[in-house]
C-alpha cells in the first residue's frame, strides 16, 4: 500500500505541474512529422483542421497515428493509470508467485507510460473540414504530434514477455498472438486490439467465438487479457481499463 501511495502522489504531482505547452486557446502546438512545427491557429471558428493544414503534415506522415493531446483529458488518465496500478498491486499480493512476477512486470511497464492527454482524432484535415463533428475547436494547451508510419506491432499483457513483431499487412491479430507465448493467466477466449488511432476492438479467440480475421494497423498493440477468474475479485473491468490506458499512448516505431 505504501508503494501505491507513492505512485499516486507522483502522478498527482505530475498533473499539477503547469505544462510548458500551455498557450492561447486559439492555437495548438504541432511537432513530429510536420513541415512547419510550432504553434498554429485554427480557422475563424477556432477549429483544428485549419491549424493542421498550416502545420503541413510531411509526405511520410502516417495520419492514423496522430497524437492529439488535451490538458483537460489528463486528470482522468491519471486516475485511470492509478487504478490499473492499484489493481496490479492487488493481483501481486494474491499469493501466487508467477502471478506476482507477471503483475510486477506489467506495473513497471505502466509506471513508465506518460500521461499524454490523448483524445480521439480523425486526422485527415480535409475530411475534418467536411465533418464538423470530427473537427474540434482548439482548447488551451492542445498539442498535436504526427509520426512516420511504424513498422512493428506489439503483443502485451498476460504473456511470458512482451513481443515486438514486424507488421505484416492483413495479418490477423490472432496470428500475431501465436508468435508470443501466453501465460497460464491468459484469457483463452478473447484478445483486445488497440489500433494505432486509439480504437479498441474485442475479438473472440476460441473455437466457439472466433472472430473473422482482423488486421492490426502499423504501430498497433494486441493485448492478451487476463482470464476473468484471476481479475474477478480485483476489478472485472481491469482488461478494459488496461486497453484504454494503452490507447492513450503514442505509436511505437
Amino acid at each position: 500500500m505504501y508503494r501505491f501511495t507513492l505512485r499516486i502522489a507522483a502522478l498527482l504531482a505530475a498533473i499539477a505541474i503547469p505544462s510548458a505547452n500551455s498557450f492561447g486557446a486559439d492555437a495548438a502546438l504541432f511537432s513530429g512529422a510536420v513541415q512547419q512545427p510550432g504553434m498554429h491557429r485554427g480557422d475563424d471558428g477556432g477549429r483544428l483542421a485549419a491549424a493542421l493544414l498550416a502545420a503541413r503534415p510531411a509526405p511520410d506522415a502516417f495520419l492514423p497515428a496522430t497524437l492529439f493531446a488535451r490538458q483537460s483529458a489528463r486528470l482522468a488518465q491519471v486516475r485511470l493509470k492509478a487504478g490499473v496500478l492499484h489493481d496490479l498491486q492487488t493481483l501481486s499480493e494474491g499469493g501466487d508467485d508467477a502471478l506476482r512476477q507477471l503483475s510486477e512486470r506489467l506495473a513497471r511497464w505502466i509506471e513508465n507510460m506518460p500521461v499524454t492527454g490523448r483524445v480521439p482524432l480523425s486526422a485527415d484535415p480535409r475530411l475534418m473540414q467536411l465533418q464538423p463533428r470530427w473537427n474540434p475547436p482548439i482548447q488551451a494547451g492542445d498539442s498535436v504530434r504526427l509520426f512516420q508510419r511504424p513498422s512493428t506491432i506489439q503483443v502485451v499483457g498476460a504473456v511470458a514477455e512482451h513481443c515486438t513483431l514486424p507488421h505484416r499487412p492483413l495479418r490477423s491479430a490472432l496470428d500475431y498472438v501465436k508468435d508470443c507465448a501466453a501465460t497460464t493467466f491468459a484469457d483463452a477466449d478473447t484478445v483486445l486490439v488497440i489500433q494505432v488511432d486509439g480504437t479498441v476492438q474485442t475479438l473472440g479467440a476460441a473455437a466457439w467465438n472466433r472472430a473473422d480475421p482482423q488486421p492490426v494497423s502499423p504501430g498497433g498493440v494486441v493485448l492478451v487479457p487476463f482470464a476473468p477468474k484471476y481479475i474477478r475479485s480485483v476489478d472485472a473491468e481491469f482488461n478494459a481499463d488496461l486497453a484504454a490506458l494503452i490507447a492513450t499512448q503514442a505509436a511505437t516505431p
